[in-house]
């Protein structure tokens, strides 16, 4: 009986050896938060209740989670630092959704 189970139990051995490798390739992700630096102009899009957005001058569109009252103006220019948020998920289902750091009003 011994022998009918010893390449199993090499396998499992295996398995195990392994396991840590695979774990350690799995833990940085593609989707990893990172600092944005942009400009842009805040618009209000009329869309699942209506919110605010951020069209980058460079094409990208942001959805802040933290947009100040006072940049909530249609047409407003801003420069900002934000950090993307991949973790999180909205029903406003536009653009990449982000945390402001820092956030300066451009005439």
């Amino acid at each position: 009986m011994r022998t009918l189970f010893a390449p199993v139990r090499r396998a499992g051995r295996l398995a195990l050896l392994l396991l840590p490798i695979l774990v350690a390739g799995c833990s940085t992700s593609a989707t990893a938060p990172h600092l944005i630096f942009d400009k842009g102009t805040v618009r209000y899009v009329n869309l699942e209740g209506g919110f605010y957005a951020i069209y980058a001058d460079a094409g990208p569109l942001y959805d802040p989670i933290n947009l100040r009252q006072d940049a909530k103006v249609e047409g407003q220019r801003v420069r900002f630092v934000a950090e993307s948020r991949p973790d999180l998920v909205s029903y406003h289902m536009v653009g990449m959704i982000i945390e402001i750091k820092s956030l300066e009003l451009l005439p």
